[in-house]
């Protein structure tokens, strides 16, 4: 009878755990992407998300709940990043950031601007949204379109930075992917950037592994993509020059760590950039279909549709998947761009 009692205590105890808010001490997500769709109309030359067909998306109550139990795993301040595909294809999109605006987080897209007008940017504006980024990989308009797949996306972009520049508090930022089709514009691109005052800031990614391309590691000397990789000295150079404006007053949002490691990249791309280990344990990407990673390349922790975030954050799982990031050595888009951590 006693035994049966004790098993009833540690029942409830452990029951009790999984709802009890975080500690302070305890490991918290430092980086959160939802990537709301995968569709997108361009056909960008580094990704082929355009291609898959179909997605079963979560519902809007789906990703609200999320939201909530996210939110139980962190601090506030907190900056979560929408993105895609084409993120203003997401039909719920201004209803998502109003909830999480409500709830206390900073919000920012990432957008090719082709869809932004001034319709959806008043609604997306009412909705609390603050924060742009925007995809331009060159001031030259053929090489802009031709690195997106997309005839007429360098003028939209342009006339999205002047709607924006409307709205009060409204941070335009900029995104380039550095490749072998712009590196001698990068430059270029900046000075462009620190003369127009409604830019806020630019930011470079070192290109990786197309997305959806199932090319692996050495995806740089894949006969679809090679064309793609930079000639490592004229990468160095353009690098270097970026570095030295960063010294200066600018608006390169990269730090001067990152864009070393860029140089190390493009030099030995299979060799690890880190000194470390990998700390992408710490970080949530969720895709299209509600699926919760710390780690694309180790499968997910879950699914949003059906698990409580702050439950399978600290599952066996999840603690198993955090042991085998520590000993990977790939350098991936995570590891290099959007997350990076000197």
């Amino acid at each position: 009878m006693l035994g049966g009692v004790k098993n009833k205590t540690r029942k409830v105890f452990s029951r009790l755990i999984n709802v009890l808010p975080f500690q302070k001490n305890s490991i918290s997500p430092n980086y959160c992407e939802l990537i709301v769709t995968e569709k997108c109309f361009f056909r960008c030359k580094m990704c082929n998300m355009w291609k898959r067909t179909h997605e079963n998306q979560p519902t809007l109550i789906q990703w609200k709940k999320f939201l909530d139990s996210f939110k139980k795993t962190i601090e506030l301040p907190y900056k979560i990043s929408i993105c895609g595909g084409e993120t203003l294809t997401y039909p719920h999109l201004s209803s998502l950031i109003k909830y999480a605006k409500n709830l206390g987080f900073d919000i920012s897209i990432t957008t090719n601007a082709f869809l932004l007008n001034k319709k959806l940017a008043d609604k997306l504006y009412k909705a609390g949204l603050r924060e742009y980024v925007i995809s331009l990989d060159s001031l030259d308009e053929t090489t802009h379109d031709s690195i997106r797949g997309k005839k007429g996306s360098y003028k939209k972009i342009m006339e999205a930075i002047e709607i924006l520049s409307k709205y009060r508090e409204t941070s335009i930022n900029l995104i380039s992917v550095i490749m072998s089709l712009n590196v001698k514009e990068l430059v270029k691109l900046i000075d462009w950037t620190n003369n127009n005052t409604n830019i806020n800031s630019i930011n470079f990614n070192a290109i990786t592994e197309p997305l959806c391309s199932n090319s692996g590691e050495k995806w740089f000397k894949d006969s679809s993509y090679a064309y793609l990789w930079p000639e490592s000295s004229k990468t160095k150079e353009s690098i270097e020059k970026i570095i030295k404006l960063k010294e200066k007053e600018n608006k390169i949002g990269n730090s001067i760590a990152q864009l070393r490691t860029f140089i190390d990249y493009y030099n030995q791309p299979l060799k690890f950039v880190k000194d470390g280990k990998c700390h992408m344990g710490n970080s949530v990407s969720i895709n299209s279909e509600g699926f919760i990673f710390l780690c694309h390349y180790f499968g997910a922790i879950g699914n949003i549709k059906k698990d409580q975030f702050e439950e399978i954050w600290r599952s066996k799982k999840s603690q198993i998947i955090r042991k085998k990031i520590l000993e990977c050595k790939k350098n991936c888009k995570m590891l290099i761009n959007c997350n990076f951590e000197e």
